[in-house]
């Protein structure tokens, strides 16, 4: 219930007024500028109770129809789950490709391949030395980021599947 003023205009029209238009300014039918009172002077005023009741919104008037905003969710959804699944994928594949990787034999002068070959030569009992544990470490930090990145994009796909594959919703009509 809702509890309205009536406010009078010098032509003789009665505007019904909302508590919270006090203050404002309304324009009556004879283009008479109508200041409306604050709320304690309007509170003066007679007062009507009124019940709103909404008018129904028939299918032909809602711009989206029944399914409108389900629709709508549908592609918000499919739209989301593409730009994740290829910004994880973008994300995955710039991991994938810069990752570090160990020297390769061919490409080393002498002295570091004889540095190597001692390495190699003492077994896995030598102890890393900080640069090696350095590189060993970034190396499985970014297959790890790999692998995240490319079970994210796999679970961003199915995502995508699932929205497609949702069974659409039905209409159904009121037998009168």
């Amino acid at each position: 219930m809702k509890t309205y003023y009536i406010l009078p205009c010098p032509c003789g029209k009665k505007h019904e007024i909302l508590p919270t238009e006090a203050g404002n300014l309304i324009t009556c039918e004879c283009q008479n500028i109508i200041e409306i009172p604050p709320f304690r002077e309007l509170q003066k005023l007679e007062k009507i109770e009124k019940t709103e009741n909404m008018p129904a919104i028939s299918e032909s008037e809602n711009i989206l129809g029944k399914e409108g905003g389900i629709r709508q969710q549908r592609i918000g959804q499919l739209l989301l789950a593409l730009f994740l699944g290829i910004s994880f994928s973008a994300y995955g594949f710039f991991c994938y490709i810069t990752r570090p990787t160990l020297p390769e034999f061919s490409r080393m002068n002498a002295y570091e391949t004889w540095v190597w070959w001692q390495k190699l030569r003492a077994g896995v009992t030598v102890p890393m030395d900080r640069d090696e544990f350095f590189l060993s470490h970034q190396i499985d930090v970014s297959w790890r980021w790999v692998y995240i990145m490319a079970a994210l994009s796999i679970l961003c796909f199915i995502w995508i599947l699932a929205v497609l594959l949702a069974p659409a919703v039905k209409k159904t009509r009121k037998k009168k």
